[in-house]
């Protein structure tokens, strides 16, 4: 933990660029902190298909930044099921297939705005 603190108060008045082209000089791995924009409009993960428009289930299309491009692996086939689940979307699942609550009950508690 001590080395962040370091190379935070390091960085402190230079730019991102400045940074990642001195660490690159010394060897180092090194890329820029992004943005939403910028990753949005960046090249490279439109390429490799991190941010893509997904076809979500439930709410339509979606633009998503997600890892779903590990589908560029030559062996892996891309699945994605939703992007992401509202809240309460498996009540009925949890209520009545896992605890044995009867569906009359699950169904006074939503009209009691319970669940």
């Amino acid at each position: 933990m001590e080395i962040y603190k370091a190379i935070e108060a390091w960085a402190a008045d230079k730019t991102r660029s400045e940074v990642v082209k001195i660490f690159k000089e010394a060897g180092l791995l090194a890329a820029p902190v992004m943005n939403d924009r910028e990753v949005y409009e960046s090249e490279h993960f439109r390429t490799r298909g991190t941010v893509r428009w997904l076809d979500d289930p439930l709410f339509g299309d979606i633009l998503a930044h997600c890892s779903y491009s590990a589908g560029l692996l030559s062996k892996t086939p891309r699945r994605l099921r939703w992007q992401w689940r509202p809240v309460g979307a498996d009540n009925v699942k949890i209520y009545h297939e896992l605890l044995g609550y009867p569906m009359s009950k699950i169904e006074e508690l939503y009209n009691r705005n319970i669940i």
